[in-house]
């Protein structure tokens, strides 16, 4: 059976269970081919998109995402995930107490279609020496 099988099979038997799907977009290491991108190997992504707000992006080993200054759309990925993926991914940000996870308005660039997803948003004042800022809005 191919991993597109066993993802699918999963989200069948998830919502036949009534279990809650959430979407999340994700702009830094949870990203295809970054290092913990394996907490979301099992989800279903939706694709590329950006966020429809401009908000100040961060990187230094990791990347910060800030509600203000307004820098740039940020680009990123969705995916709609189980709550049970939603906590692992809050204990790995660190949610409420290192990241906060909010709603926020994200448009997917295959369709042009706005969605509203989690997003982990750093809320203290960054510094220089935390990281430089991002003006493109893609974490590389």
């Amino acid at each position: 059976m191919s991993g597109r099988s066993q993802v699918w099979e999963f989200s069948v038997k998830e919502e036949q269970r009534g279990e809650r799907r959430e979407l999340i977009f994700v702009y830094g290491t949870l990203k295809r081919g970054f290092y913990n991108h394996h907490y979301l190997e099992n989800e279903k992504f939706l694709g590329e998109a950006m966020t429809l707000y401009k908000y100040a992006l961060y990187r230094n080993r990791i990347p910060f995402l800030q509600q203000s200054p307004p820098v740039s759309n940020v680009y990123g990925e969705v995916y709609e995930v189980s709550s049970e993926t939603l906590k692992v991914i809050d204990v790995l940000e660190g949610h409420p107490l290192f990241y906060r996870r909010l709603k926020a308005p994200v448009v997917l660039l295959d369709s042009g279609e706005r969605v509203d997803a989690w997003i982990y948003f750093f809320p203290l004042p960054i510094t220089e020496v935390m990281g430089r800022l991002v003006v493109e809005g893609v974490y590389v």
